[in-house]
C-alpha cells in the first residue's frame, strides 16, 4: 500500500532529501513486518513504475519499518508517503510512527472513510 516514501529536512543538518524509497526493485532496506507485508509489482497501485509495498490486514496487524535514519542533526523533518488504499473496510486504519531512540510516537493516523475513501 505504500508506493513511495521520502524524508526531507529544513533545519539543523541543512535542507535536502535524507532518504527516498521507490520500491521498484524490492523493499530497499525496509523490514518486512510478517506475512501481511509484501513487496510486489503492480502498475495499478505503484506511484512510479511498477513496484510497491503491500500491507494487508489478514491477521491482527501488519507493518513495515524503514531503514534507520540518523535525524539527530535536524530540527525538522518532513515525511512524505504516497499511498494507494485498497479493500479497506470503513473505520480500518493505518498509522505512521517515529522511533526517537527510546519510544515509538504516532505522527500520523489515517482512517478509511474519514481520511481516504473506503
Amino acid at each position: 500500500m505504500s508506493n513511495t516514501a521520502t524524508a526531507t529536512t529544513t533545519g539543523g543538518g541543512g535542507p535536502g532529501i535524507i532518504a527516498a524509497y521507490y520500491f521498484e526493485t524490492g523493499l530497499e532496506g525496509w523490514i518486512d513486518g510478517g506475512s501481511d507485508c509484501r513487496w510486489g509489482q503492480s502498475g495499478q497501485m505503484a506511484y512510479e513504475g511498477v513496484g510497491c509495498v503491500m500491507l494487508r490486514d489478514n491477521s491482527s496487524s501488519s507493518y513495515s519499518s524503514s531503514p534507520t535514519l540518523d535525524l539527530s542533526a535536524n530540527s525538522q523533518v518532513t515525511v512524505e508517503l504516497h499511498v494507494f488504499a485498497r479493500s479497506f473496510e470503513p473505520g480500518e486504519d493505518f498509522f505512521v510512527e517515529f522511533f526517537d531512540g527510546s519510544n515509538y510516537q504516532v505522527i500520523g493516523n489515517y482512517v478509511s472513510g474519514i481520511d481516504f475513501p473506503d
